[in-house]
């Protein structure tokens, strides 16, 4: 897999999901390296948050825009769907 950060402007990787709604394939490991590249980065995870529940939303909201820029989800019933997934995902 590339290095997600590389990627072109415009190119995403394309990641299923089960029934589940749990990501799977090589892209789902892909989407979790990238999560905890992300969160290890100041910019995005300040560490003055020392948990989840006190980052602020802006600062969620901005890391969800940067995972829609370089990954691409299978179609849902809804946007919702998607968001809580994802950021379940990024909790851990």
């Amino acid at each position: 897999m590339p290095n997600i950060w590389e990627l072109p402007e415009g190119k995403r990787v394309n990641v299923k999901f089960n029934n589940l709604y749990q990501p799977v394939g090589e892209e789902s490991t892909c989407l979790s390296r990238f999560i905890g590249t992300m969160v290890r980065k100041a910019e995005f995870a300040p560490i003055s948050h020392l948990n989840w529940h006190e980052m602020p939303s802006s600062k969620k909201e901005e890391m969800w825009s940067t995972i829609e820029l370089k990954f691409q989800f299978q179609l849902f019933d809804s946007e919702e769907v998607i968001d809580e997934v994802t950021l379940k995902h990024v909790k851990k």
